[in-house]
This record gives structure tokens, sequence and C-alpha cells, in this order.
């Protein structure tokens, strides 16, 4: 008799575990082909001017202890220490609206060469420091911090895919965009977040400075995945809608159609995107065998299929081929491109691997 399960689409991607009840889990899986689902960004603007960002910081505080101890679910105070001495840094300087710890391009004021990094293959040619070539005979590029404010934009997949995972794939989003977030408000950078899924909120949560860390902490630990996404009109729509373009973190398992073309529109619109392609282990290399149902998280379609050796070598190679050109595309547009799985530290991934992407410095 097949166990139930709950899975990716019609090829059994994704990978699962059994729980209490003795079914099996599993996510969305990495093919094309999936169905859009539904969703929507509103028209809110994020930050074309002070007042408006500012505006969008008036909600009812929460009590004292509930602030304490979401902080220590989602951002541990030894972490917290590690990340007081890193600063964003933004591959081009940007203009602010007012002041903060960053140079920007307004008259009067000079851009600050903050960092360099190893070149990567889709980088601006104009960022590369030919001197030191002609040095070293190594390619890097320049990276700038900035005197004015800027905005950090965090996006968060919310769809129910991102339920899956031990921990959750969301629940090390979550964690992530906390981090980036504690970086950005403490140099009094703004940041805007959002999770996009069907029935999430429409408009971003704007905070600014430390002060701001509470609201954000607290509209990350409510977020919870549910229903599909349509990565397409998401990613489009805040484009369109937002004011104040910015570096943009993207963390999602990136399951479903459209990505690309969201990804451009940002791009269009003066973003800096980095992906974080987060995926759990046992999707990367899963465990289970034998006769099982498979059902979608987020369309409820379901896959009677036989788990053996050779459909988990076909599984994988898809996996790799799907992953590859993820990888190829972020390449061609000059996107930091990072794949983590859920078995990692935040700790290693925003120190380690962000910050060698040039996220952070």
């Amino acid at each position: 008799m097949a166990e139930e399960a709950s899975a990716g689409d019609a090829d059994a991607r994704g990978a699962g575990s059994v729980d209490a009840a003795g079914s099996t889990s599993r996510a969305t899986g990495p093919a094309s082909g999936t169905p859009a689902r539904s969703t929507s960004i509103g028209g809110s603007d994020v930050g074309a001017t002070g007042d408006a960002i500012g505006s969008a910081t008036s909600d009812a505080a929460l009590p004292a202890a509930a602030h304490a101890a979401v902080a220590r679910e989602l951002l541990p105070p030894e972490l917290a220490k590690r990340l007081d001495r890193l600063r964003l840094l933004v591959r081009a300087p940007r203009r602010g609206v007012m002041h903060g710890e960053r140079r920007g391009p307004r008259k009067g004021s000079s851009v600050e060469l903050s960092d360099f990094r190893p070149y990567a293959e889709g980088d601006d040619p104009r960022l590369i420091d030919w001197r030191a070539y002609a040095r070293m005979e190594r390619l890097f590029v320049k990276l700038y911090v900035l005197e004015e404010d800027a905005t950090l934009h965090l996006l968060l997949d919310g769809s129910q895919s991102m339920a899956w995972g031990t921990p959750s794939k969301l629940a090390l989003a979550k964690r992530l965009a906390a981090a980036l977030g504690y970086v950005a408000l403490g140099r009094q950078e703004w940041v805007a977040s959002l999770a996009f899924a069907e029935g999430a909120s429409s408009a971003p949560r704007i905070v600014r400075g430390r002060a701001g860390l509470p609201r954000l902490l607290a509209g990350l630990a409510a977020q919870e995945a549910a229903g599909g996404t349509a990565p397409r009109r998401s990613l489009v729509q805040y484009a369109a809608a937002a004011g104040r373009p910015g570096p943009l973190v993207l963390l999602s398992d990136l399951y479903g159609d459209g990505w690309q073309d969201g990804l451009d529109a940002l791009l269009m619109a003066g973003y800096e995107p980095t992906i974080v392609h987060i995926l759990d282990r046992e999707e990367l290399q899963p465990s289970v065998r034998g006769d099982l149902d498979l059902r979608d998280d987020e369309t409820g379609e379901r896959l009677p299929i036989s788990i053996d050796e050779a459909a988990l070598g076909a599984y994988q190679e898809a996996l790799d081929t799907w992953r590859t050109g993820l990888a190829a595309f972020c390449v061609r547009r000059g996107i930091p491109f990072v794949p983590v799985s859920t078995d990692l530290d935040v700790e290693e991934i925003v120190l380690g691997l962000l910050r060698r992407r040039g996220l952070v410095g």
C-alpha cells in the first residue's frame, strides 16, 4: 500500500521525512512547469521620501517580554555580537534620503572605496580595479560604502513549500533576514521586508535604525508558510511599486515558474539582487525509498511513484540540471547566487558565504 506524501511536481522532486502519524511530507520540486499560483504585492511605496518611509513604522509596539523572546529565537545574542562589526555593502554608489553611516553621491560628499573581492563571471566590468590587475595579474571588483542611508530589501518566499525541512526552509530564511536586517539597522539604514505568498500582507514592513529592530523581528516571527506563490507577478509588482531601489536579498527555494522574468524586472528597476537559494538536505540527498503517493503541498496534485536507486539517480540529475541553470542565469545577469541548505548555521552563511559574495563586509 502506498504511503501518503506531500511533494513537488509530477516527477517526485523534493524529499521527505516521516511525521508522527507515519506519513511523509515533502516540498514542491525543482523543475520548470510548476503551475504559477496567484499572489500580489500591492502598490506600496518603499520609501520614495523620508516621510513616506517614516510613516510605515507607526503600528503598535509589542510588549517588551515578547520582543525579548522573539529576538532570542531569531537573533541570539552571541550571533548579534558577531554581526556588530559588519556593514552593508553596495555595488554602486546610491543617493539616500537621510543621513546615515555611509557616503553617498550627493554634491559635497565623496564615495568611499570599502573593499575588494575577486572578480566572478557576470560582475560589472566597470567595477574592475585595473591597477590591482596590473600589480597582481588577478581581477578584483571594487565595493563601495556610502555615507547616506540606503534601503535593504528582504524578500522571503512564504509559500507552503518553504515549510519543508528540519529546520524548515522558512525558519532559516527568517533567521537570515533577521541577521541581515540587524546589520543594516545597526548602521542607520532602512530595511523593507516582505514575505510573498497567497494571503500574505501586500505591503512591506519598513523600519530604520536599531529602534526598528523589534518590529522587523516581530514581523518575521509571525510569518508562516501557506498557499502558493507567483514569482513573476510578485517580483514584477514589487519592482514597480518600490521607490528606493537598493540591495535586495531574495530568500527562496525557487520552486515554480517566472523567477527569471521577476528578477529581470528588479534589475531594470535598479535593484541589486542577491539570491539565497534554500533547500533542505533531504531535498538535496533524499533518503526515502519504496512506493509513495506524493502530494504537492501547494496545489494538492497527487502522484503515485516507486522510488528506487534508478529513480533517485534521475532525480539527482534533474536537480543538478535545474540548479546549474539557475546559477547560469544569475551569472549572465551579474546576480550573486548563493545555494545553501537548512543544516547550515546562519553565522556560517552570513559571515562566510554572503561576506565572500560582497553583500556585507
